[in-house]
């Protein structure tokens, strides 16, 4: 079991798979809930989204004693925006004295339980605070708990207390990637606070670190092969949405890019994005004028595991811009 849970952690799905197999093979139980935890996380992986869910219920329905089981549950519930189940299992995780958290397991479960109330179609950011001041003192400067907080606060119209957590938390981080992931949370602090210079300054800064670290060369062209296929799977996800949805974007023209620009970014666009719609967005005295469509692909790569995962990827950033562009909210292509 531990073995299998280290090759899972390192990215080895085919060596956890052999050895969730050698252990059925062996006369183990697989029932058990530490099976079937890893057995979910397997089907997880792989996109077997139902199997996952069937999985974790019945590890669940046992009561077991592993921490970790109920914060993958809440994630994978979370995940498909299922928020009430979400929340029910960090609840009972939290309710369980049996289960005997320690810091760091308590910290995790309360800072996704935030993040499930700030989610939630009835959010309520104020709950999510009190969860948040519920986490031990010592681990209230880890970058996750610093973005969740200001997000909260920022629910309470208290966008500027956020803002100054964020840009302490930046200047104190010294991991690359938390570091990065604090700046675009920064970012979006100070446009919702009116700085959208001090915004823009930020996401370039961004930009510069994001591409650094993956080693991306935004100017370099694509090989065509390359290019024509993701405006292929492009335009098949885009070929799955709703008649009137696909109306709105059927005729733009679309271009594959490698980065969102330095350009772009001053003109407002979201650096983390790897679908964007240029034009006008929607307001309420005018609806929107979509003059084209980018996807980056440099940022597709940076999201994805596997070539399989590109159409889910697609999905995500497009629902997202979706929502951005048109206020079209809870839309899923293909349903």
């Amino acid at each position: 079991m531990d073995q299998a849970r280290a090759a899972l952690e390192q990215g080895d799905f085919e060596g956890a798979q052999r050895l969730l197999e050698a252990a059925a093979t062996g006369g183990a139980n697989m029932e058990d809930p530490r099976l079937l935890h890893l057995g979910a996380l397997l089907a997880w992986a792989g996109g077997d989204i139902d199997e996952a869910v069937s999985s974790f219920e019945r590890a669940l329905a046992a009561k077991p004693v592993e921490p970790r089981l109920y914060v993958d549950a809440g994630e994978l519930y979370a995940d498909m925006m299922n928020f009430d189940d979400a929340e029910d299992v960090l609840r009972t995780a939290l309710e369980r004295e049996d289960l005997e958290l320690n810091k760091e397991d308590r910290a995790e479960v309360l800072l996704l339980l935030a993040q499930t109330r700030l989610a939630h179609l009835d959010a309520d950011p104020e709950e999510a605070l009190e969860l948040l001041d519920q986490i031990d003192p010592s681990l209230h400067t880890d970058p996750a708990w610093v973005s969740v907080r200001a997000a909260a606060l920022a629910g309470l119209g208290r966008a500027e207390e956020g803002e100054g957590l964020l840009a302490g938390a930046v200047e104190r981080e010294t991991d690359p990637e938390a570091g990065a992931e604090l700046l675009y949370q920064l970012g979006l602090a100070q446009r919702a606070t009116g700085k959208v210079d001090a915004a823009v300054e930020s996401w370039l800064a961004l930009r510069r670190r994001d591409l650094a670290q993956l080693e991306v060369d935004a100017d370099a062209e694509l090989e065509a092969d390359e290019r024509d296929d993701l405006q292929r799977q492009l335009e098949d996800v885009l070929e799955s949405l709703p008649d009137p949805v696909l109306k709105l974007v059927a005729t733009a023209p679309i271009r594959v890019e490698r980065w969102v620009s330095e350009a772009m970014i001053r003109g407002g666009y979201d650096p983390r994005s790897a679908v964007i719609f240029e034009g006008r967005p929607s307001t309420d005295d005018a609806a929107a004028e979509l003059q084209g469509i980018v996807l980056f692909r440099d940022m597709i790569v940076a999201e994805i595991d596997s070539d399989e995962e590109i159409a889910d990827a697609i999905v995500e950033s497009l629902v997202n811009e979706l929502d951005r562009f048109f206020d079209i909210e809870g839309l899923v292509p293909g349903v």
